[in-house]
């Protein structure tokens, strides 16, 4: 077996403590939320009886921890269980809202990679600097700016204004754009902190400017000498920015009357509707461990010597 295979599968089986961990804490901490769903569920007018048959029903009147090897059972299958208002299943309601939500990240991720680490290139290529001084300033802004607020000024622009964009909701691609950008350009501001520091150090570095003395082009060097060393840091920022947007997207997608997970959980959480909760947060919990996971397969193939570690 390749050492990069090694690697791989040391990373996997890893990420299972992890997971079965956020599954404990996740089932315990619905638990110990105030309220009774049998008791939200039933009339105003039940009887104890009553209220103790939809108990059993739910499977409520079992032992917290033969309820979460029946939660974990039925995880692993895919099955969640109903809604306790709406009587859908849950995955009926969970993977169409984790889609949008995935779609939406994964666009804010691409549209923040990209300015982001340009924006890295071009001020550490002029430290100290106006330009330099300028990519600063807007990632410092970027970074201090609340999304809601940065959405809300994005609607004014393009949607009442400019006119270009709709303002909300979901269907077309035209409705991703805004809610993208926003959280996009949220990323863009991190990602670009981290590139610039770190390309300043790598170009700093003895190889480099070995390469520019042996009189390799500029765009050689950067790009193809002293960028790959430098993506080691932007990945773990990126990393974590995705985890990030896919947890906390709920502004965003209020703001933009986006129908994603996040509002989903939280409409879930208002009306103590278990199993979508559950549900929600170990999917997005499972996610931001398969995405973490996935940073630390990918520094093995950006550098090698890693997977030797």
């Amino acid at each position: 077996m390749s050492d990069l295979a090694r690697y791989v599968i040391r990373r996997i089986i890893l990420a299972i403590p992890t997971l079965l961990g956020v599954s404990v804490i996740v089932f315990l901490m619905i638990h110990m939320l105030p309220g009774d769903p049998a008791q939200l569920l039933a009339p105003p007018e039940a009887t104890i009886q009553e209220v103790e048959m939809i108990r059993r029903r739910l499977g409520l009147d079992k032992p917290l921890w033969e309820q979460y090897i029946i939660f974990m059972g039925n995880a692993l299958k895919g099955e969640f269980g109903k809604s306790l208002f709406t009587g859908h299943t849950v995955s009926e309601l969970l993977w169409p809202a984790y889609l949008n939500t995935l779609t939406l990240s994964v666009l804010a991720m691409g549209f923040g990679l990209v300015i982001g680490v340009l924006m890295g290139i071009y001020a550490a290529l002029r430290p100290n600097t106006v330009r330099d001084q300028a990519v600063t300033s807007l990632s410092l802004f970027g970074i201090s700016m609340p999304v809601f607020w940065l959405g809300l000024i994005l609607i004014e622009i393009f949607s009442v204004w400019l006119r270009l964009l709709p303002s909300g909701g979901s269907g077309t691609p035209k409705h991703l754009i805004l809610p993208s950008l926003t959280l996009g350009l949220v990323g863009a501001a991190y990602v670009g902190r981290a590139t610039r520091a770190s390309m300043l150090e790598v170009l700093s570095q003895e190889y480099v400017r070995t390469a520019r003395a042996y009189g390799l082009p500029d765009r050689l060097v950067i790009y193809v000498y002293a960028l790959r060393n430098a993506l080691i840091p932007v990945v773990t920022v990126a990393g974590l920015i995705f985890g990030y947007m896919m947890a906390g997207a709920v502004l965003t997608e209020t703001v933009f009357s986006f129908p994603g997970l996040g509002r989903l959980i939280v409409n879930a959480i208002f009306a103590r509707d278990y199993p979508i909760v559950q549900a929600g947060i170990l999917v997005v919990a499972t996610t931001f461990v398969a995405i973490n996971t996935a940073v630390d397969i990918l520094y093995a193939f950006i550098n090698p010597r890693i997977r030797l570690g």
